[in-house]
């Protein structure tokens, strides 16, 4: 499988890290001149030496291109349009920053013959209900753009909506209305998923149906061998929020 990493912050050394211990050959990682500039006027190392970071990390073995242009209001169409122009072909997984590889990887690409492959945000688009009882919108037509497929060989700017279950995320329902054990069973749902990614809930403080219902040690695994590369304060974040999910492994391995 073709992947192309979208380096917009430190979530991405262990998106990379999950693909080198996978052993994907064909990487591609692009970085928004915009975070350049940006982690510039940080202090501190891992931010200054954001770019040189990325490319030691990445050897001789890996792509990594610097975008200028980078739009990220239109990521879905700018990764399309970025492999065009590193002259790319096939089918292609795209990765932001902290977006993980889950078990139906091994599967190749889902199906889909169209320019894009792409979800909706939410993970339940049908249950408009629920979502207005928390205070959201009834409809939502938001994509998710953490994870999704392109095909350049495929010209016609068309779209094949799949569904939730290729790529996991936060999503409100489990974090202020389903119940545990539904929450436990979204473990289960997500270890069979083609991405996840929960990488803004690792790095802060969680509530107790978060630490049930996503994969907070898959994060802190990749997150170890990284660990020179990040912050310290997102480090220590991901390895207390998997402290707190330590037992889980035993939860979803139960017929509930």
């Amino acid at each position: 499988m073709n992947v192309l990493v979208i380096a917009t912050h430190h979530g991405a050394f262990l998106t990379l890290q999950q693909l080198k211990q996978w052993k994907y050959k064909n990487v591609v990682v692009v970085i928004p001149q915009s975070q350049i500039d940006k982690y510039s006027r940080y202090d501190g190392a891992v931010f200054k030496n954001f770019e040189k970071n990325i490319r030691k990390f990445c050897g001789k073995k890996w792509q990594v291109y610097v975008d200028v242009d980078w739009d990220a209001k239109q990521k879905i169409k700018e990764a399309y349009a970025f492999l065009k122009f590193a002259g790319k072909t096939g089918k292609w997984l795209v990765l932001e920053s902290g977006a993980l590889l889950g078990g139906r990887h091994a599967h190749g690409f889902p199906p889909f013959n169209t320019t894009y492959g792409v979800t909706y945000q939410r993970v339940y688009p049908r249950l408009t209900k629920l979502y207005t009882m928390l205070g959201e919108p009834e409809e939502s037509k938001k994509l998710c753009t953490s994870s999704f497929f392109v095909n350049l060989d495929n010209p016609a700017q068309t779209v094949t909506y799949l569904p939730g279950e290729v790529f996991h995320r936060a999503d409100t329902l489990y974090e202020q209305s389903f119940g545990m054990l539904s929450c436990i069973r979204y473990q289960q749902m997500v270890a069979e998923a083609w991405t996840v990614n929960f990488w803004m809930e690792a790095i802060k403080p969680t509530e107790a149906s978060e630490r049930v219902a996503y994969p907070f040690d898959w994060y802190a695994a990749y997150a170890e061998p990284v660990k020179k590369y990040l912050p310290k304060q997102t480090y220590d974040a991901i390895m207390k929020n998997a402290e707190l999910t330590w037992w889980m492994e035993e939860l979803v391995s139960l017929d509930l």
